[in-house]
């Protein structure tokens, strides 16, 4: 997944979902045996995918730095110097530089290019992924023992097993991609393919859609015949075309009317493979990401700017790391963050810990706080566990392979949200309903907000305790309903956008436009920052009973709206009561009467 492949056409995306949820999946599930369901295999190749990514990033790491640089937007150019022999690229001033990282070695060195989202290799991970297996609470230990008595198969000739059959699958989806009716042709454009767009329907959802040339579609009339590919909040569509319009990747190459005619289809493309993803019940590129108010929080008070783990479909800022930079570029993603050599910046990570290592996530982060001077700093939201097993003071890891990390160095705060107190925006939500509840969810567990900065990030974006505070109260505030990510285009990412100012990305799957803000976000960075410098301890303490009433006010009205629905609980049990009594008497015969009359009257004697 580490390089940039040909566009994937409709046709190949919708192939490779269909061979991942049909083939690959069951495929270890049949190797097995008996011993892994479908959802756990589901489970263990996310682990697989991303695991074998994030390692081979480390393995090339491991080697020299390299040396050569290129500017941010302009990657062919670079690479075409490269190929030829050129010397390094440099940049000064606003625009951004990054670091090539000898990315034509590690294609030459993994076979992961065969295909974007099938692994293909295992590269030295049999041991790793033997101990996924076993200690899965989904795994039938005693069916894998079985197997072991019996035939003298082990978890690693599993995956052994396993890599071929994915071979041939990879091979398969490589050979449709190759055909020429599968291809995109030269100058093609939505209109020509058959992509269009539905308008809204009554929930909001956009249905983008293919017309079936074969079948006399793209008439117009009753009789066009087209099919649904994909299905989309229309928000979230607008937010995807203004990202794609503000990036701009290959809009020079293509020309501007051609670059925006090809806007649907490679939105298409894209959430195909982020379905293959949902469909297989892998969190990873999916997973819940925090809300508006808490990364405008961290924007105010740390200066984050950057996403560590993000997607097109769930980012806040202009800048984000994703999984699939092969399409996530047509929509402002830098690639892997694994992939990724920052020399400066404040970054916001909240990684999917159900497919990656804490042990990778922090050796990489200890890799780049030691490899720069400049202000570099990382937010990083981790389950308890997590945090307990691999990052507190002489944790003990979970043995060979996955060690604990000693991030003491850098460690400038810790922050511990209670379970009941922290919600996040679900991954999938951009295809959700505008009243579906399940568009965010409570987390079931308690988190921590690590800081991890070198000296002169601790001296730029200091942990304050009014910021740590605005954090707590940026996550008390739960809508109902669905909820969008800021993307590229609200407030939040104009914020990070001005304080990205300057930044150096060493990455080589960076696309798009440059980071650097320019003269007017400089500005804009320079009056935020004077505007904080400003603020009087008076004035804090006026946000802080502000913020202090709002929750009273919340809380009176929660109480109100209890005591309320208490009463009406009540008036509909006395109204029934009073039904039943009437219809009681109404039904009931009367009392039978004497024939001679009423009863003479008792007189005592």
């Amino acid at each position: 997944m580490a390089s940039v492949r040909e566009e994937d056409s409709i046709v190949v995306a919708e192939f490779r979902k269909r061979v991942v949820t049909y083939e690959v999946i069951p495929a270890f599930v049949r190797l097995s045996k008996g011993a892994v369901d479908f959802n756990t295999a589901a489970e263990i190749f996310n682990r697989w995918v991303f695991t074998l990514s994030a390692k081979q990033c480390a393995a090339v790491e491991d080697e020299a730095e390299p040396t050569l640089t290129i500017t941010v937007g302009d990657r062919g150019r670079a690479n075409a110097d490269a190929a030829r022999g050129a010397g390094p690229t440099t940049t000064d001033g606003a625009d951004a530089v990054t670091r090539m990282a000898k990315w034509t070695e590690r294609s030459a060195l993994f076979a992961q290019d065969v295909d974007p989202l099938i692994p293909c290799s295992l590269q030295s991970m049999s041991e790793f992924m033997s101990r996924q297996v076993l200690n899965h609470p989904g795994v039938n230990k005693e069916v894998l023992e079985r197997l072991a008595s019996s035939e003298n198969l082990h978890v690693k000739d599993m995956f052994d097993l396993w890599v071929a059959e994915c071979k041939k699958v990879a091979t398969q989806v490589a050979s449709e991609a190759a055909r020429q009716e599968c291809s995109l042709p030269a100058g093609w454009t939505d209109d020509a393919l058959g992509v269009f767009e539905t308008p809204e329907d009554a929930h909001g959802i956009v249905h983008l859609k293919l017309r079936d040339w074969s079948r006399g579609g793209g008439g117009g009339g009753a009789g066009d015949r087209h099919r649904t590919i994909a299905s989309v909040r229309g928000t979230k569509l607008a937010n995807l075309k203004r990202s794609y319009e503000r990036v701009g990747h290959a809009r020079e190459e293509e020309g501007v009317a051609l670059h925006r005619a090809r806007v649907l289809t490679r939105v298409a493309v894209m959430l195909l493979r982020y379905e293959a993803l949902v469909q297989a019940k892998i969190c990873c590129g999916m997973q819940g990401a925090i809300p508006p108010a808490v990364a405008e929080a961290l924007s105010d008070n740390f200066g984050a700017s950057h996403e560590c783990f993000a997607s097109p479909l769930n980012h806040h800022y202009q800048d984000y790391f994703s999984a699939f930079p092969d399409i996530d570029r047509w929509f402002g993603s830098h690639g892997s963050f694994f992939e990724s050599y920052p020399k400066e910046g404040s970054f916001e990570c909240n990684p999917p810990f159900a497919g990656l290592t804490a042990q990778q996530i922090g050796n990489h982060i200890d890799r780049l706080l030691r490899s720069t001077d400049r202000p570099l700093s990382f937010t990083v939201f981790v389950p308890k566990q997590t945090y307990e097993v691999y990052y507190v003071m002489n944790a003990r890891g979970k043995g060979p392979g996955a060690e604990a990390v000693d991030m003491s160095r850098w460690h400038t705060h810790t922050m511990q949200l209670d379970v009941k107190s922290q919600w996040y925006i679900s991954g999938d939500n951009h295809t959700m309903r505008l009243n579906d509840e399940r568009a965010c969810w409570d987390s079931t567990i308690d988190t921590f907000v690590l800081w991890w900065q070198n000296e002169a990030g601790r001296q730029r974006w200091p942990v304050t305790k009014k910021g740590i505070e605005e954090l707590r109260f940026a996550f008390m505030n739960k809508p109902r309903g669905v909820i969008e990510t800021a993307g590229a285009s609200g407030s939040v990412a104009q914020k990070a956008a001005a304080a990205a100012e300057g930044i150096s990305f060493g990455t080589a799957a960076r696309v798009g436009a440059g980071a650097g803000a320019g003269a007017g976000a400089a500005a804009a960075q320079k009056r935020s920052r004077r505007r904080h410098e400003e603020k009087s301890a008076e004035e804090e303490e006026r946000e802080k009973q502000a913020a202090l009433q709002r929750m009273q006010e919340r809380a009176a009205r929660k109480d109100a709206e209890f005591r309320r629905a208490q009463e009406e609980k009540r008036d509909r049990a006395a109204r029934k009561e009073s039904e039943y009594n009437r219809r009681a008497r109404e039904e009931s015969p009367p009392l039978p009467r004497r024939r001679g009359g009423d009863l003479p009257e008792f007189r005592s004697p």
